[in-house]
């Protein structure tokens, strides 16, 4: 059968407003994965207006960190991945737990529901040295982790900011000063 223009798919736009032509793939609970065009451009030029704190990633205090950044009201989050820098052991048995392909690269978004879930795909996606935005839902922050352990954190308000800087160096998370992230 010919596929004529008017029975093409239609494109759906996801929770970080991008469009996308289809899902790869919808884990049986809570978890997806799908590539998103357009996503970190969006999500860099949003990040460039945000005041913003930059801190080394604890990896071996990896559930302490993840514990101060989340928040019980996660009704869901969204990884978008930029860079796969080394094989990621730990997103691969997460996706695989879900029942998700092990596909993904830069442009592709992991979307978790529910704050257990999204505390999951937190943890694991720090502990494999990936580069990614972290958009949590209600959205008061957006982060920024690399493969060389510097997690920023942009806030649109300098309270919100405030608040997490307060909390994670209170628990002895290092603050990088003076640190500007260029996106």
């Amino acid at each position: 059968m010919n596929e004529s223009f008017f029975s093409a798919p239609q494109l759906k736009r996801g929770p970080l407003g991008s469009t996308y032509d289809r899902a790869l793939a919808a884990g049986p609970d809570s978890m997806r994965i799908h590539s998103t065009p357009g996503t970190l451009k969006r999500l860099r030029r949003t990040a460039s207006t945000y005041f913003q704190r930059t801190f080394r990633t604890p990896l071996k205090r990896l559930p302490v960190f993840v514990k101060i950044l989340s928040d019980p009201s996660f009704a869901s989050a969204s990884v978008a991945v930029e860079q796969v820098v080394f094989p990621p052991k730990h997103l691969d048995s997460l996706l695989s737990s879900h029942q998700l392909p092990l596909e993904y690269g830069s442009g592709w978004t992991i979307e978790a529901t529910g704050a257990k879930e999204c505390v999951e795909l937190l943890e694991a996606t720090l502990a494999d040295w990936l580069d990614f935005f972290f958009l949590p839902q209600p959205k008061r922050f957006l982060m920024y982790a690399d493969h060389d352990e510097y997690t920023t954190l942009f806030a649109a308000r300098k309270g919100s900011l405030s608040r997490l800087t307060t909390a994670l160096t209170a628990a002895g998370v290092e603050e990088i000063p003076d640190y500007a992230r260029s996106l």
